[in-house]
């Protein structure tokens, strides 16, 4: 008797065991999969916000760059700067303290720059300013020398060919800058002045044609269109957040504040 109740003992006492044991592993399953769940959502929201924040850097650098580019033309004489040195330094002074004040007001800005065309100017001409440190002030240094690179070598002067060549703003794909050996990535607005342009033969074979010209007092580009509709949008009264202007069905600016 004593046997069968010591072996019964011991059967409760090992399916005991064997139950708590079960328990335990289950409740650490659970644990290790909720904690895993947890993990996941932190990771994805704080994912999520990191994106948004740079999402907003981007945004904000490439409103002020177009808003730069719009001061830049707006006060530009192609044939005064072409002709004469003392206009040509005069401007150069003027439009170097326009790009400290929007650099130095755009957070991310690392450097900042307006080149001009090494075929017309001197290959150092413009302006360059670069940040020191992170939270540091832009200063404005000698720019790099175009007649020491070749039009190729974008860890140089991609900064200025590539954005050219496309012929609109671009993002540059990350690379690394040889003249601060920063890795880095750039939006550039490539700016053109041409002599003569649309002249007045050109605007009357345009109306001869019967097309409608409105004419503007900035340059027409999708960046200077979406910021002219934001204003005249804000003007008539409406609480508008973003302009947007399509060039193409995939080449769009936006302009807000």
């Amino acid at each position: 008797m004593k046997s069968v109740r010591t072996k019964l003992i011991a059967s409760i006492l090992i399916c005991s065991l064997f139950t708590s044991v079960l328990i335990g592993v289950i409740a650490i399953s659970n644990s290790v999969r909720t904690a895993g769940k947890d993990a996941m959502t932190m990771m994805q929201l704080t994912g999520q916000k990191k994106t948004e924040e740079i999402n907003s850097t981007i945004q904000k650098i490439e409103q002020s760059v177009d808003t730069l580019s719009e001061v830049a033309m707006s006060n530009f004489d192609y044939d005064s700067f072409r002709q004469s040195k003392d206009y040509a330094d005069t401007y150069t002074e003027t439009v170097q303290q326009a790009v400290l004040d929007f650099a130095n007001h755009t957070n991310g800005a690392v450097t900042a720059y307006l080149r001009y065309n090494p075929n017309y100017s001197n290959p150092t001409s413009g302006v360059f300013a670069q940040r020191q440190s992170v939270d540091g002030e832009l200063q404005c240094l000698t720019p790099t020398d175009f007649s020491m690179y070749d039009e190729s070598d974008v860890e140089h002067v991609g900064w200025y060919y590539l954005p050219v060549q496309a012929k609109k703003a671009i993002w540059m794909s990350p690379y690394m800058n040889e003249n601060i050996n920063i890795y880095m990535i750039s939006y550039v607005v490539p700016l053109f002045a041409e002599d003569g342009t649309l002249k007045e033969k050109t605007v009357e074979a345009l109306k001869e044609e019967n097309f409608k010209m409105i004419f503007v007092d900035f340059r027409p580009t999708a960046e200077s269109f979406a910021k002219y509709f934001y204003d005249r949008v804000k003007e008539i009264g409406y609480d508008v957040k973003l302009a947007k202007v399509y060039e193409t069905p995939n080449n769009m600016a936006a302009y807000g504040e």
